[in-house]
């Protein structure tokens, strides 16, 4: 290479490093001085020079034809004319990701079922786009996955250099791919498409789910596998430590040997986890509506706790605590989503609890008993947002703080509507929920029911 921090490659590339080398190209970290942006060159050194036929052509008719959050970018595809690349070299221009593959990166230990849930949420988001252009990537595996660390974290798909497209049939008994991940029709010699990456990405699923118990099969062992239609042991076992049950039943039709019986898709793939998930989460929340009253009992009883429910049944909630809390003494605040910051948001929750705590001669004895460290003054009978009150004076922890000391002196229901997402928030809430869990029993006064909205997505 010579001296690689001096040549430009085309007078345009400043070769940094050299990050790898595999297949029959290797890869260099460089910063493109005409668009100042660091950038990865995969040059393609065992193809042969440049010709019309080169097989790089057709991996990045594939790229570039692709643009999608969870796809490394393919600038450009360049022939080297002048610089430490040898004339008539081909090369991809890449987009750079800082991060490194997940064959480096997994534990193991293995991947918990969350973090597996979310990687195949990310790929099959990834290869659904890449199957509705009309291509198979064929060589989805962890090597080829980035998992990126600057940004927003996420799985990135990456080389293209065996993608083909959809229909395309391989010679019997040659494989393009790589075993284990390699679908048993890359090897039979049958019609290809995205059925082929689901196979591959339930492999590599099982394979970070089972950390130091994956067992490597050998290629003679993976194609007597595929003869006789079993899936070799490490995979079976694998699913068993999925950790998820949702999850273990969509790549048990992910890694099926039978094409038939895979997903049709990456989208009914990525349905299939989703609506399945949405079941799971509604069975769980949905009691919770008609178990409102005895909750709302129980906190009168000096019980604190807190429930989730999803957005859906916000009325039907909100209507019921209105008609109810009133009846029962119970002061009841709503945080509901709007231009305000998160921090007046709480804030001004604080103050409606304490004029409603006002009316209560309790309350009023305990006074003393609450923080005073929130930036609230009193304006008449109302209190209200101090806003010139300095920001360190209104802390999560002050506010919930605020909120539990309340709800030792008398019952309080507290709704807060999705939206509240913030590291604000989630700080009061995770406090909330603290305060909530120490708690051992019913007290002799006081009470929180903590009523806290929930989206589809969580988990």
């Amino acid at each position: 290479m010579g001296n690689t921090r001096t040549q430009l490659v085309d007078g345009r590339f400043a070769i940094l490093c050299r990050l790898g080398r595999g297949g029959m190209a290797s890869a260099f970290r460089a910063y493109d001085c005409r668009q100042q942006r660091r950038v990865v060159l995969k040059a393609i050194e065992e193809a042969g020079p440049w010709r019309p036929d080169h097989p790089v052509v057709q991996e990045f008719e594939a790229w570039s034809d692709l643009d999608h959050p969870g796809i490394v970018r393919a600038h450009e595809l360049r022939v080297a004319a002048d610089g430490p690349l040898p004339a008539g070299m081909p090369y991809l221009v890449l987009e750079e990701v800082v991060g490194d593959n997940l064959d480096r990166t997994r534990p193991v230990a293995g991947w918990d079922g969350k973090t597996l849930r979310r990687l195949a949420v990310e790929m099959l988001s990834a290869l659904a786009h890449i199957h509705r252009r009309g291509w198979v990537h064929r060589d989805v595996k962890p090597a080829n996955v980035l998992q990126s660390t600057r940004g927003i974290e996420r799985a990135r798909l990456t080389d293209f250099g065996l993608a083909t497209p959809c229909g395309h049939k391989d010679v019997p008994g040659e494989l393009s791919g790589s075993f284990p991940y390699a679908a048993p029709e890359c090897v039979l010699g049958r019609t290809l498409d995205g059925r082929t990456d689901l196979y591959a990405l339930g492999v590599l699923l099982c394979r970070l789910a089972a950390g130091r118990r994956w067992q490597e099969p050998s290629p003679e062992q993976t194609l007597a596998h595929y003869i006789t239609g079993r899936p070799f042991p490490g995979v079976i076992d694998a699913i068993r430590h999925l950790g998820d049950e949702t999850l273990a039943t969509v790549v048990t039709r992910l890694v099926s040997l039978d094409k038939a019986r895979r997903p049709v898709d990456a989208d009914s793939a990525l349905r299939m986890l989703n609506d399945q998930a949405s079941i799971e989460e509604r069975s769980r929340i949905r009691p919770s509506i008609m178990n409102l009253r005895l909750h709302l009992d129980r906190t009168r009883l000096g019980r604190r706790h807190a429930i989730r429910v999803l957005p859906d049944v916000r009325d039907t909630i909100q209507r019921r605590l209105r008609r109810w809390c009133p009846g029962f003494g119970v002061p009841f605040v709503e945080m509901n989503a709007s231009e305000r910051s998160p921090a007046e948001a709480w804030l001004e929750g604080v103050a409606q609890l304490r004029d409603e705590l006002e009316l209560n001669q309790r309350a009023r004895r305990a006074q003393s008993r609450k923080s005073d460290s929130l930036p609230l003054m009193r304006v008449g009978s109302r209190w209200i947002v101090d806003r010139m009150g300095s920001a360190d004076r209104s802390s999560p922890s002050s506010v919930a703080k605020a909120i539990l000391t309340s709800a030792g002196v008398v019952p309080v229901a507290w709704y807060v509507q999705v939206g509240f997402d913030d590291a604000y928030s989630r700080s009061v809430l995770e406090n909330l929920y603290r305060g909530c869990q120490r708690e051992r029993g019913p007290r002799r006064s006081g009470g929180l029911l903590l009523v806290h909205e929930a989206t589809e997505a969580t988990h």
